[in-house]
């Protein structure tokens, strides 16, 4: 993890070096250039997603690339940014929009020829990468995009709820703060037409998608961040501040000082904690103490051993297994866990809770339970307490002194069918 995350700081050190090249040729003034990086630098969202492993940032750097090629198209810049494009949107498909942003920008220039040859190489560039690798992760093309497109657009649904189309406008502070807005909209006014284009034409498509959150803004920072610099600089250049009313001198010390704040004011958002309800699920697993088995729905979503050091294996509840009370009877009669965690609209959708309670189950702090999630530890012997010639009992209710002979052990064939979490804590 350590590794990975160390790639994408990398990425994000080039974004920033890239984004300062960005703004003093589109701008032709090294001030803006520094003023772009300040933002950028210290902004909450680009700032809290550039040190993950999501790749957001490393998407931010080859679009910033792409857009720096774009600004003198020859020929060869033309293809280099295609394939750039192309690579970025296979890693997201949202950024997608930016492959349109790119045709647009280059349209709105009568470039026609190099719009067309953009437009045909990014995609083309896009579908073969996904295609690959859907085909060689999964043994079939294109499964991974044709599911998101009809999850999202056709069946229009999400796993994180639903916001209005102004979403990105209204709730600005999540993204950004109100002294740089003020900035956006006197950069927007001075901004060449490639870069206006590449900062709002992702933000319009994204707007139109039925879920959104700040974290789909990562690789349109460096855009706002070169806008609002040049919005900030455009506000204290002499020029202006000539024309105002007044001293100039007070005039352009206000404006350091809202650029000061405008920053300060990122900086107060890098106080950010999120934390996926199914890690909560599992760090309650952890405070029992050591645990064999457990079974969770989207276990995939719990980071593995990092917050279950002491399980030994970690199973999937699949649908597969919800589908009734008896195939949920059949799973945890096979596989034997001593904990499960259940969504908590699963649970109140189906109403499960006599079978775990009839199966030896017990729910863990049912007072104060994790958000999204019903965690229940087996609180006796699970159907008879026999297996195989051993006695097992749950490791968090088990009475001090108690041992269990033989490590826990699961069924081959349910283990088989199940998706583990691999890491050294956990048995393949």
């Amino acid at each position: 993890m350590l590794a990975g995350r160390l790639v994408v700081v990398g990425f994000s050190a080039a974004c920033l070096c890239l984004s300062y090249r960005l703004a003093v040729r589109s701008s032709g003034s090294h001030a803006v250039g520094i003023c772009a990086v300040a933002i950028l630098a210290v902004s909450k969202v680009f700032s809290t997603f550039s040190s993950s492993e999501l790749p957001g940032a490393v998407a931010a750097t080859f679009l910033v690339g792409s857009c720096l090629l774009l600004l003198h198209a020859t020929p060869v810049r033309v293809v280099v940014a295609s394939v750039f494009l192309g690579l970025t949107a296979s890693l997201r498909f949202s950024e997608v929009f930016f492959i349109a942003a790119a045709v647009l920008a280059l349209g709105a220039s009568r470039r026609w020829w190099s719009a067309a040859v953009l437009g045909v190489l990014s995609t083309a560039c896009f579908l073969a990468i996904v295609g690959t690798a859907d085909y060689l992760y999964r043994g079939e093309p294109f499964s991974a995009l044709v599911r998101i497109l009809d999850f999202t657009l056709i069946s229009r649904l999400s796993s994180r709820g639903f916001q209005p189309f102004h979403f990105y406008l209204s709730s600005f502070w999540s993204w950004a703060d109100w002294v740089l807005l003020v900035f956006l909209v006197f950069g927007v006014r001075r901004a060449s037409l490639t870069v206006t284009l590449w900062f709002i034409v992702p933000i319009a498509c994204l707007s139109a998608l039925p879920h959104k959150e700040a974290r789909y803004l990562v690789p349109v920072m460096p855009f706002v961040s070169i806008v609002g610099g040049l919005g900030a600089w455009s506000l204290f250049s002499p020029g202006v501040t000539a024309r105002w009313p007044g001293q100039p001198a007070r005039r352009r010390l206000a404006v350091a000082a809202a650029f000061a704040l405008a920053l300060l004011l990122e900086v107060d958002g890098f106080r950010f904690r999120r934390s996926e309800p199914a890690v909560d699920a599992v760090r309650l697993v952890a405070r029992q103490g050591p645990a064999g088995v457990v079974a969770l729905e989207r276990s995939w979503m719990t980071g593995g051993h990092i917050y279950l050091r002491s399980a030994q294996s970690l199973l999937e509840i699949e649908e597969s297994h919800l589908v009734n009370a008896a195939a949920l009877q059949r799973f945890l009669t096979e596989s034997s866990p001593d904990y499960v965690g259940f969504q908590r609209d699963t649970l109140a959708a189906r109403g499960y809770d006599a079978l775990l309670l009839r199966l030896g189950f017990t729910e863990l702090d049912p007072r104060r339970p994790p958000r999204a999630y019903r965690v229940f530890a087996r609180r006796s012997p699970a159907f008879g307490g026999q297996e195989q010639g051993e006695t097992r009992t749950s490791s968090a209710l088990r009475p001090a002194g108690l041992v269990t002979s033989t490590p826990l052990a699961c069924d081959p064939a349910v283990v088989t069918n199940a998706h583990r979490v691999g890491g050294p804590y956990f048995r393949r």
